[in-house]
This record gives structure tokens, C-alpha cells and sequence, in this order.
């Protein structure tokens, strides 16, 4: 319909579903003119990179705020995180991406995807826990690309084993100065210290930060003892 503003396609635990199915869902998207967009395909087993870089490329530009849920797609790997990177709309205001589980998505992936965020980007979440071949190389890319617009950062890197205080501190040193929330979960990182965790005014045990970027103050103390 010319007038629909939002669109919620919800196929989440639908196994069935094939890549040659998420084409033909994703097929008319490009024709919409509509400004939120939020597709589920979570634990659909088939959905891999041609699903993945068949909706990228359906998304269309006039969308200004994009949720993608796609946890245990085990098939997906980074590279149609990147190519998904590379289609994300210049108007892009607020972007959600759930991968947890997919274990195939590694450094080139986020860094490709980091490299394609809007300058316009003011939300962003990422959720990457069980994504075990991430390392501090990604974060580092990811760390240097994220727009100086963002308000909302919300990253987490749970039972990401290769995670380490060099990771973290490359988010830390690189927030952007108009953030105004800021979650960080690395729970089950078990190479990030507990002293690092500490200085950042993390809980220990569950090593999860909401703070203003006002915190990391302390982290750079950390990094100078």
C-alpha cells in the first residue's frame, strides 16, 4: 500500500523457509516507500549469505529506522554481514542487528558492516554475543567508524571468547561525544580482566556497563597506571 509507513515481517523459528523463499518476500520491499522496517528470521535454518544479501539489497532507501533479527542463522557468515553493510540506507537514523549464535561472522564481516554506517546513524545495537570468531581487530575497525552522530550505543559481545582488554578499550577510547546511552555486555569474556572491568565501573559479575561516556574517564587513568 503507498501510504504504509511501518512493515514487521515476523518468520522467526520457521525452519522451513528456504533462501529462495526470503527472495520472494524480500522482492517487493524495494517498491515500498515506508520508513520502518523489521524483519525476523531467527533460527530459520536455511537463511544464509544469498538470504541475507538478497534483503540488503531490497531495503528501501526511504527507511529510517531497520531492525534485522536473525539469531542462530548459523549460515550466515561475514560475508553478507558486509554486503549488508554496503546497502544500509544514507538516510539510516536507528539500526538494530541481532546475530547472536551465528559463529560464522568474523572480523571482516563487522568491519564491513562498520564501514557502511549512515553518517546519519543515531541508534545503534548490535548484538553479538556467541559470535566466536570476532576479535579485537573488528572492534578496533568497528571503534574508529562509528558516526558522530550516535546517541544510543548498545553492543554485546558475550561468550565472545577472543575478546580481550584491548578490544574493549578501543570502544571505550573511541565514543563518539554526542552519546547519551551506552550499553556494553561482555559477559563471559573471560580474556577481559577484572580490573579493566573495575576501572570502567562495570558490575563484576555480569560485566555489563549503562553509562554516559563519562565513565571511561576512569578507564583512561587505567590505561596510564
Amino acid at each position: 500500500p503507498p501510504r504504509l509507513s511501518r512493515l514487521l515481517l515476523n518468520f522467526a523459528d520457521c525452519s522451513g523457509i528456504s533462501e529462495a523463499g526470503l527472495q520472494h518476500v524480500t522482492s517487493s520491499l524495494c517498491n515500498g516507500s515506508f520508513k520502518y522496517l523489521e524483519l525476523n528470521f531467527s533460527d530459520s535454518g536455511q537463511i544464509g549469505d544469498e538470504g541475507i544479501l538478497s534483503v540488503a539489497n531490497a531495503i528501501p532507501t526511504t527507511v529510517v529506522r531497520l531492525v534485522l533479527r536473525l539469531r542462530q542463522c548459523h549460515k550466515i557468515s561475514s560475508v553478507g554481514i558486509a554486503g549488508l553493510g554496503s546497502a544500509l540506507p544514507a538516510g539510516l537514523r536507528e539500526f538494530e542487528l541481532y546475530v547472536a549464535g551465528c559463529s560464522l561472522i568474523g572480523d571482516d564481516g563487522l568491519a564491513g558492516l562498520a564501514t557502511g554506517l549512515p553518517a546519519t546513524l543515531q541508534h545503534l545495537k548490535l548484538e553479538l554475543a556467541r559470535c566466536t570468531a570476532l576479535t579485537d581487530t573488528a572492534l578496533g575497525k568497528l571503534a574508529v567508524s562509528l558516526p558522530a552522530q550516535i546517541e544510543y550505543l548498545s553492543i554485546c559481545l558475550s561468550y565472545c571468547p577472543s575478546i580481550t582488554d584491548e578490544g574493549f578499550l578501543g570502544i571505550a577510547k573511541s565514543l563518539p561525544t554526542c552519546l547519551r546511552h551506552l550499553d556494553l555486555v561482555v559477559t563471559g569474556c573471560t580474556k577481559i580482566s577484572t580490573a579493566l572491568v573495575a576501572a570502567a565501573g562495570l558490575d563484576i559479575d555480569s560485566k555489563q556497563a549503562q553509562a554516559l561516556p563519562t565513565i571511561w574517564s576512569q578507564l583512561a587513568k587505567y590505561c596510564a597506571s
